[in-house]
């Protein structure tokens, strides 16, 4: 598992992944609330929580829940995010790049996602630039609410 999770707490390349208070509406993870994921299990499943919240939605088509369900298959809590390329997850639910690619911007354009950039600045996209190579990550958009509530349910246990 040390591929899919940093147990060391180390986010530095990570803007997403930041001290302050984080809206409800946004893909940044409190690091506080971060640091408390240890567990790679319970990690993994609120992101499957947070992927059924949205598959209940009625503005998804079925071919953005199938990504959504990729997203969720391949996240990673080294980085919060999902970095594979888009041809591996298309690959992964049996469509083409391109059409991936099409559903990415619409996931985008809904607000369910963010395309962040790696490193110090706080770089997302709609959709990634044409001929330009970078470190992409998929972020989560509301997470960090239901690692919080978790966190919240546990202590109340």
């Amino acid at each position: 598992m040390k591929n899919y999770y940093n147990k060391k707490g180390n986010f530095d390349n990570y803007w997403w992944i930041s001290p302050e208070i984080v809206p409800k509406e946004s893909g940044v993870v409190n690091l506080a609330v971060a640091n408390r994921f240890k567990d790679y299990g319970k990690l993994k499943a609120c992101v499957w929580k947070w992927y059924r919240s949205q598959v209940n939605r009625k503005d998804i088509s079925a071919r953005n829940k199938l990504i959504l369900w990729s997203l969720a298959e391949r996240f990673r809590g080294q980085s919060f995010s999902v970095w594979d390329s888009y041809t591996y997850l298309a690959m992964t639910i049996g469509i083409s790049r391109r059409i991936f690619s099409k559903g990415m911007g619409e996931l985008s354009e809904l607000g369910i996602i963010w395309i962040a950039v790696e490193g110090e600045e706080r770089l997302a996209f709609k959709k990634l630039p044409q001929q330009k190579r970078v470190k992409k990550h998929i972020v989560l958009v509301g997470l960090n609410n239901v690692l919080f509530e978790d966190l919240n349910k546990n202590q109340s246990q």
